[in-house]
């Protein structure tokens, strides 16, 4: 129990820590700003999602010592320069040297490489751990970017601290677990045929990830270009809070893989089913319990948290919310997938998801603005809804039955 209240500590204050950021930003630097950061997550994410091959998600169902730490730890390595010198060539051919978006990518490429420590822990049922980092990443970070933005009033400066920051964290973390042999995070010889073994089973799991990261993104590449940053930064002043919330569901989700795997192994469908209801169920209170705040205290808290003009999209807020819904659902199901090794399913279904939202943000944007863009979301993650219901009651069956005979 201790465990899990730690886990959960340190996933609500890391998914905190991503609204809070941007409620700094926007308070000291305004909408535009905030656009610039979040355009900059738009840019940085799918592309070091696909290079990091969900890796983490690989160590905490890894359940045979295929792979050891060295293995994963050089693949991040490799595949994570590769990905922040692409991401920094986009950024130069499309924006020139706009610093603010340079520094978000490396931001995001110092923060791939606490995953590793994170799965490292959770192959070892230590999830309490992950959630002490987390908390100490989010008692650090934001009184430092506070601080530094009072002092400097610049967002460029306050992601170069950031960055100096995040890399001392990930350091020590490193060193620590090189340290303490029964963590057994040393960094062996690199063994090529397992390296190449890794990403190439890794690379649907990649493409599956960076399709995942796409569909939230789709809406700020849209807005970006057919209404502009002010506007960008409006709605992601919107949607972070919901995307905080899910990125903490998601990562209390996570903390069930690890025992999923091993019902999945011991062929005990009662449980795997049990389990899954109570992500559903915990998932659900979750969203619910923010409803119930943001009914009556809605106004309030756009108005306190940002500005008073925020008040007047608390209904865009609630389009969004019920779009999510769906998706946190439809990821549930996924994840269930993800533990029976379902790799090129979620491909297929990602992929359907992403055109369908571009094809429909495209039409609904250009007639209805940014309630176009909610619009859009509601329909594609319905439809992905019952499209993996489908799959994961048939897939499902077939993998017990399969283990039965």
């Amino acid at each position: 129990m201790k465990k899990y209240l730690w886990f959960l500590v340190g996933n609500l204050s890391y998914a905190i820590m991503q609204w809070l950021i941007l409620i700094i930003i926007i308070k000291f630097s305004g909408s535009y700003d905030a656009g610039l950061y979040s355009l900059g997550l738009a840019i940085s994410s799918p592309i070091l999602i696909f290079f990091n091959l969900q890796l983490r998600n690989q160590q905490a169902v890894e359940m045979r010592g295929k792979y050891s730490f060295a293995d994963f730890f050089y693949v991040r390595l490799f595949t994570s320069v590769i990905a922040i010198i692409f991401i920094i060539s986009i950024i130069f051919i499309i924006y020139g040297t706009n610093f603010i978006l340079i520094f978000v990518g490396i931001l995001k490429f110092v923060d791939s490489f606490f995953d590793l420590i994170y799965g490292r822990y959770h192959q070892l049922n230590r999830t309490d751990i992950i959630g002490k980092i987390q908390f100490l990443r989010t008692s650090t970070t934001l009184p430092l970017l506070f601080i530094t933005f009072l002092i400097t009033d610049s967002l460029l400066i306050s992601l170069l601290t950031l960055n100096l920051l995040w890399f001392v964290i990930i350091f020590s973390l490193y060193c620590y677990g090189s340290y303490v042999k029964t963590l057994n995070m040393s960094f062996n010889d690199i063994n090529k045929s397992k390296i190449k073994t890794l990403v190439r089973d890794s690379l649907p799991l990649g493409a599956s990830g960076t399709m995942v990261s796409l569909m939230p993104n789709i809406p700020k590449y849209l807005i970006q270009y057919y209404i502009g940053t002010n506007a960008l930064g409006i709605y992601t002043a919107i949607i972070t809070l919901i995307s905080s919330v899910r990125l903490f569901i998601n990562s209390v989700t996570q903390f069930f893989l690890n025992r999923m795997s091993k019902y999945l192994l011991s062929n005990d469908s009662n449980k795997y089913n049990q389990i899954m209801k109570k992500q559903l169920l915990i998932s659900l209170g979750i969203i619910l319990l923010l409803v119930a705040i943001f009914i009556p205290f809605g106004e309030l808290i756009l108005t306190t948290v940002y500005t008073p003009e925020y008040k007047n999209y608390l209904d865009l807020f609630y389009l969004f919310l019920g779009a999510h819904i769906l998706l946190v659902i439809s990821s549930i199901l996924l994840n269930g997938l993800f533990a029976q090794k379902q790799y090129k399913i979620q491909l297929y279904i990602n992929a359907l998801s992403i055109i369908l939202q571009v094809i429909l943000g495209i039409i609904f944007i250009t007639h209805m603005g940014i309630e176009g863009i909610a619009l859009a979301m509601g329909v594609t993650y319905c439809t992905q809804l019952i499209i993996t219901s489908l799959i994961y009651i048939k897939r499902t069956r077939s993998y017990f039955d399969a283990r039965k005979l």
